[in-house]
C-alpha cells in the first residue's frame, strides 16, 4: 500500500513539472528547488520526497496539497 501510494505520488509530481515546464522541464523544475536533477528525477520515480521539499513544491506552483497527496479536488489552489 505504501509504495502504490508513493507512485501515485510520484505521478502526480511528473503532472505538475510537466504543467510548470513541459515534458523536457526536469531540469528547469529542479533548479527552481534548488535540488540536483537527479534528486528530483528520483522523486518522481517514487522515492520518498522529504517535507521541505513538498513544501517548496506548493509554495513553488500553488498545487492543492490535498490534490498532491490523494490526487482528489482541485490541482492548484489559484
Amino acid at each position: 500500500m505504501k509504495n502504490l501510494r508513493l507512485t501515485e505520488i510520484a505521478v502526480r509530481l511528473r503532472e505538475i513539472r510537466s504543467d510548470w515546464y513541459g515534458e523536457q522541464g526536469a531540469q528547469f523544475f529542479a533548479d527552481g528547488l534548488g535540488i540536483p536533477l537527479r534528486t528530483w528525477l528520483n522523486y518522481e520515480s517514487g522515492i520518498v520526497v522529504p517535507g521541505e521539499i513538498v513544501l517548496k513544491i506548493i509554495d513553488m506552483t500553488h498545487v492543492n496539497p490535498r490534490w498532491l497527496l490523494t490526487g482528489q479536488g482541485a490541482k492548484f489552489d489559484r
